[in-house]
């Protein structure tokens, strides 16, 4: 699909009559104006669906999909999840009708400029995109990783092991390495975290020793996370899926994916049931998990774990705190926060002592004209690496693919329930980690070129003396 002249017209003509639906929607009741801030988006979606990737494939799809699915639920959900006073999470928070309603505008507009605008800035790209490819059918099969990358992996496991001190990750008395935690927190965790996904890559490309060397280190890496209790144990399984997708695309891979989806969900509420625990470690945890029946779960205090982020972006962006233009710009300074003076409002910019503001209800409390610019600023990057995830999935290159969806899919998490900062750091990293590789491989491509060109050099300059001479 090509950009057309028509296009010019009629793509502006969907933001016009987006911003129409509102008007009309928001005058005819609460009924017909919550129906439409939840079409919206999808709206928005099924116009630009061909212009993007496969859903699995596309950050524009999984940052907007996130978004309206924590504004649709988180406001259907909205009563029930208030009654449990904060069960799940580190904030009680109730809103108000009006409040709610608004919230659920919010939440729909950023996810529907944004997708509008990354679908635009596709078709005015996309004659310069190879054609012809059929993603919804593209399928791949990794090789097999040499030996001595699968023992690499183990090399975070030991830090963490040599860290945090093999006593205590079996049992100790406190649920976090405070004393300790610069390490853990900073790196550890997150890493190892990351190395699921590389261990499931392996394991779905790798056959013999290595893939029996790939399964050891996981039950590893599990033993460590499952240590410190943290939510991050329960998204193994779907980590593990979706390193043995980006091995093998194909439909047993693709079942995989949602087998272990189905477990994430199924382990979501034993990090609650450990956090209010006495004893923390590997032991008194398998203690637990031995007396732990489905049944007796709180299953809506666990939804609730995500869902709070409705009410947080609600709180933050119409609540009691004021957030000044030069509060903002600070959160935009992606330099080093004691350059930027972020110590000095981080403060302000907090609902508790443990609830940080979302992104979204930052931005929309300084007002609507900086959701719409950064709504916008968002869609043009988020098409940009729509575009490298693609070229890199033709080019076989789907771990670095999967590393940007990542980051892209940690970007929307960080709107909802964290500083607009963080989440801006993140787009930073993103445009660094695809500029950074372009300027690379652009030098590699000019010192090959050098090489190649310098006999040639070499040749006509020997020819040239050689007439010379004579």
């Amino acid at each position: 699909m090509t950009f057309k002249q028509s296009d010019m017209v009629v793509l502006p003509l969907m933001f016009v009559a987006m911003f129409v639906l509102i008007a009309v929607a928001m005058s005819m009741g609460d009924s017909i104006a919550i129906f439409g801030a939840m079409a919206m988006p999808v709206m928005a979606w099924f116009v630009n669906r061909k212009v993007f990737n496969a859903t699995y494939l596309s950050p524009t799809i999984i940052v907007c999909g996130f978004f309206t699915l924590i504004g649709i639920a988180g406001y259907a959900l909205r009563q029930p999840l208030a009654a449990l006073g904060g069960r799940g999470t580190s904030i009680a928070l109730a809103l108000s009708d009006e409040q709610n309603v608004s919230t659920l505008w919010l939440i729909s507009g950023v996810a529907t400029t944004t997708m509008l605008t990354a679908g635009m800035a596709m078709r005015m790209t996309q004659s310069r995109q190879a054609a012809g490819i059929e993603f919804r059918k593209f399928t791949w099969q990794a090789a097999s990783p040499p030996a001595w990358l699968v023992l690499g992996a183990a090399v975070p496991l030991m830090v963490i092991v040599w860290n945090a001190g093999l006593p205590d990750l079996l049992a100790r008395d406190r649920y976090l390495f405070a004393d300790r935690g610069s390490v853990i927190s900073a790196i550890g965790t997150p890493l190892a975290t990351a190395m699921i996904v590389v261990l499931g890559y392996f394991f779905g490309s790798s056959r013999g020793g290595t893939r029996a060397a790939s399964l050891m280190l996981l039950l590893g890496y599990t033993a460590v996370l499952f240590s410190f209790g943290s939510r991050r144990f329960a998204l193994i399984p779907i980590l593990f899926g979706v390193g043995l997708f980006l091995a093998n695309n194909s439909k047993v891979s693709r079942l995989a994916v949602g087998v272990c989806a189905i477990l994430t969900a199924a382990l979501l509420p034993l990090p609650l049931m450990f956090r209010s625990s006495l004893n923390h470690g590997v032991l008194p945890y398998l203690t637990q998990w031995a007396q732990f029946s489905p049944a007796d779960a709180e299953w809506l205090a666990t939804l609730n774990n995500v869902m709070v982020a409705f009410p947080i972006i609600g709180a933050s962006a119409f609540g009691l705190t004021q957030v000044d233009v030069s509060d903002l710009w600070v959160s935009l300074n992606p330099i080093s926060g004691e350059s930027a003076g972020w110590y000095e409002i981080a403060y302000k910019l907090r609902l508790n002592g443990n609830t940080p503001m979302a992104g979204i209800g930052e931005l929309a409390n300084v007002g609507w004209l900086p959701v719409a610019l950064f709504s916008i600023a968002m869609g043009l990057v988020l098409s940009w690496v729509e575009r490298a995830v693609r070229r890199h999935v033709v080019n076989g290159a789907q771990v670095y693919a999967s590393l940007l969806l990542g980051l892209s899919g940690l970007f929307a998490l960080q709107m909802v329930q964290y500083n607009l900062r963080s989440a801006v750091r993140l787009l930073v990293y993103l445009l660094i980690l695809e500029v950074g590789r372009r300027v690379l491989v652009s030098i590699h491509h000019w010192l090959g070129r050098c090489k190649r060109q310098a006999p040639a050099v070499v040749a006509q300059r020997s020819s040239h003396l050689q007439r010379s001479a004579r």
